[in-house]
């Protein structure tokens, strides 16, 4: 499906160069001043209005990739060389769970 896609646009983008070699344009000659200020107004801000949501929807692409990237990286480990706990800590943190188990209400 994504072939034919970017087939149609190698095809778009040779007719359009076709045409404009042949001496076609996007303004035809009979529309009146008026008609063609507002083309010359609108064409480029279309052309800037796909520009900018084309930098949004990478940008969003993007921020994604780098979420997956950093959560793939830093997912929790078993033996974390970052968190790094020492014995003497180990063993009173189990020591306080041990006298936590023998409190009764």
């Amino acid at each position: 499906m994504n072939v034919l896609f970017y087939i149609f646009g190698f095809f778009k983008g040779i007719i359009l160069i076709v045409l404009i070699g042949t001496g076609w344009s996007f303004i035809k000659p009979n529309l009146q001043d008026k008609e063609k200020k507002v083309l010359m107004i609108v064409i480029p801000l279309q052309v800037i209005a796909n520009v900018a949501q084309t930098s949004v929807v990478y940008a969003e692409v993007t921020t994604l990739a780098f979420y997956v990237f950093t959560g793939y990286n830093f997912r929790p480990k078993t033996h974390n060389p970052d968190f790094a706990i020492e014995d003497e800590e180990e063993e009173a943190a189990s020591d306080a769970l041990k006298l936590e188990e023998d409190f009764d209400l």
